[in-house]
């Protein structure tokens, strides 16, 4: 629960902006009501099952990845919605990501980053054929092929760091049970034999 308490500021921050960019008649008021309404569905869905304890059961009892897919969801929306937000939109993708990979295993990582691009393709195909004439196709190929490329690099290097913190604590284990010769009694990640 105290993760999911800790994602509600920045939800909350999205939607001050939002609002104040609607107040500023960047867009239609309508689309940051329809963002602010699917947010607050959501995360009190997520609070409701959180807090009832119903997802105890489940293999994932903090739903991480139903959380990540559902952050994934709201910012292709605020894209498609909200021309604007459209380069803030690829940012807040890649924290997400970032944030959230090392809490997930590499496949669902995988997903996520599979859900991604097939949100914004979805997204960019969508734009190109309500307004043709509107933002460039080769534009947002572009920004397709940016987002395709930027989500497995970060996976990489996630992957890489992940390895490289098991390494160390492996390493300070291997440390610990030298210096104090094995001692059975206290173990630090069970690498003493």
């Amino acid at each position: 629960m105290r993760r999911f308490v800790l994602t509600l500021p920045s939800y909350v921050l999205a939607l001050v902006v939002l609002y104040i960019g609607a107040w500023l008649n960047l867009f239609p008021i309508e689309r940051a009501h329809l963002i602010a309404v699917v947010i607050a569905g959501g995360l009190g869905t997520f609070g409701g099952l959180i807090w009832s304890g119903l997802t105890l059961r489940w293999r994932d009892p903090l739903a991480v990845l139903p959380q990540v897919l559902f952050s994934v969801v709201v910012v292709a929306l605020s894209y498609h919605l909200i021309e604007i937000s459209r380069g803030v939109a690829f940012m807040w993708l890649a924290v997400i990501v970032v944030y959230d990979m090392r809490r997930l295993p590499v496949k669902q990582v995988r997903l996520v980053i599979a859900a991604a691009t097939v949100l914004q393709l979805a997204n960019s195909i969508s734009i190109w054929v309500a307004h043709p004439n509107g933002p460039k196709l080769i534009d947002e190929l572009l920004n397709l092929g940016c987002l395709a490329l930027l989500l497995p690099t970060l996976a990489m290097v996630s992957t890489h760091a992940r390895t490289l913190v098991k390494r160390r604590k492996q390493q300070d284990g291997a440390l610990w049970c030298a210096i104090h010769g094995g001692d059975a009694g206290h173990r630090l990640l069970q690498t003493c034999e």
